[in-house]
């Protein structure tokens, strides 16, 4: 059977044997997909890629070949592009999660990366940072939290809680800054 054809058997009849047929059948794909995210980030002197035993990003792997069974739409093109695509997004994240210091929300992640851009177009074009208030407007969010968020960029490129980081408002230690899990960047 193909793989859509297994999927759709799986959604009729939601018999995990043919679930775990559709995890045995595409194992070479993440172990594919793993091997090359491997050998890219170990060429690029990522360090997440050889801090995760392969053995769990193929877990991650199946993980994201789940998500894809869920959301196939036969309809919306095959379903080893899907699966490529999920497999991939969830082998990132993990590796996105483990590669820094301290643990953030993708949804912080994605905001530092816009902030990361901004500020070095705009210094770039301007010759100097951008105000606050200029970075919450780009952004599209308060003041505090454009303020939290160039905290947190600070202390995403530190590797000791305990080292101290100097602002306008004095000097105090990265665990200062670390938001406690109520904490909301939106």
């Amino acid at each position: 059977m193909t793989n859509e054809e297994l999927v759709m058997e799986y959604r009729e009849t939601g018999n995990e044997e043919t679930l775990t047929e559709i995890c045995r059948k595409n194992s070479g794909l993440i172990g594919m997909i793993v091997k090359n995210f491997r050998s890219v980030y170990e060429n690029e002197n990522k360090t997440s890629a050889s801090i995760i035993e392969s053995d769990d990003l193929m877990q991650y792997g199946y993980i994201g070949l789940l998500k894809a069974v869920r959301v196939y739409d036969p309809d919306k093109g095959s379903f080893a592009n899907i699966a490529v695509w999920w497999i991939r997004q969830e082998i990132l994240r993990s590796m996105d999660n483990n590669e820094h210091t301290i643990r953030m929300s993708a949804d912080t992640r994605n905001k530092l990366v816009k902030l990361r851009r901004f500020r070095r177009s705009f210094v770039n074009e301007y010759g100097f940072e951008p105000r606050i208030d200029e970075i919450s407007a780009f952004l599209e969010v308060s003041r505090p939290v454009a303020e939290r968020l160039l905290k947190v960029e600070a202390q995403d490129q530190i590797g000791s809680l305990n080292s101290p980081i100097k602002d306008a408002d004095g000097e105090y230690e990265v665990m200062d800054t670390v938001p406690d899990e109520h904490d909301d960047y939106s």
